[in-house]
């Protein structure tokens, strides 16, 4: 089980974006409702549910940013770029590898 630190990860995302705290708030919020809506966050009083660990589950970023973008007041393109700087802070913490993350975040 992997667990990341949201303040930490908000405040690497504004280094990243130059956005607010409040935004990179907003996102993470909303990215970890669309995580729990699609099954990919599992919480410690799910953890003898073998089957939840072993399910192999793709996140559609594209889908994702809709979601987030649909229930906050963030721009479709301001979600794009919060989530292409989550990906890089995830790969900078070695818990995803991705070598198509676009270096450039909008």
């Amino acid at each position: 089980m992997i667990e990341v630190d949201f303040e930490k990860e908000a405040i690497r995302m504004m280094q990243i974006t130059q956005c607010s705290k409040t935004e990179a708030d907003v996102f993470l919020c909303a990215q970890d409702e669309y995580f729990d809506m699609i099954g990919l966050n599992v919480y410690e009083d799910e953890l003898h549910h073998e089957h939840l660990l072993s399910v192999d589950i793709v996140v559609d970023d594209e889908e994702m940013c809709l979601y987030i973008s649909s229930r906050t007041k963030l721009s479709i393109e301001k979600c794009r770029s919060l989530s292409l700087a989550d990906l890089q802070y995830l790969e900078e913490l070695g818990v995803v590898y991705n070598d198509k993350i676009e270096r450039e975040v909008l």
